[in-house]
């Protein structure tokens, strides 16, 4: 019994060890949520920039550029770069379409590896024209 009551007492560097198996799974869980959150973020900026382009797309006189380059800028204040954006605007169509496609790889800030090749966000918005 003398022999556990040392060992018991002896545990200096526990804590180091404890640590050092934790820490691991605390950064894995802390850059996690910041990735997450990211494209979260992402998700909600090319659906909103493509309502803002549609959105000026509507009103007469609008043209496909002007639409584009209202998205491009709502995409810039969040700092998305490589964004395809493409118009469906007709004189005489009766609807605007506007959709926001941008590559997660070409945005992320960590790690790209853990999404794949092929991950994109892909947001339409299609509103009805004024008269």
């Amino acid at each position: 019994m003398k022999r556990f009551a040392k060992l018991k007492r002896n545990r200096t560097g526990a804590t180091a060890v404890e640590f050092a198996m934790a820490l691991p799974l605390l950064l894995l869980m802390l850059f996690g949520t910041y990735e997450l959150s990211r494209v979260n973020m992402m998700f909600h900026t090319a659906e909103a920039a493509a309502y803002e382009g549609a959105r000026l797309g509507i009103t007469p006189g609008a043209s496909s550029d002007e639409c584009e380059q209202a998205a491009a800028a709502m995409l810039a204040t969040a700092g998305i770069k490589n964004a395809q954006i493409t118009t469906r605007l007709q004189e005489d169509a009766e609807t605007i379409s506007v959709t926001v496609s941008l590559s997660y790889r070409d945005n992320t800030v960590m790690f790209p590896i853990f999404m794949g090749q092929d991950a994109r966000i892909t947001k339409t918005c299609e509103l009805v024209r004024e008269q």
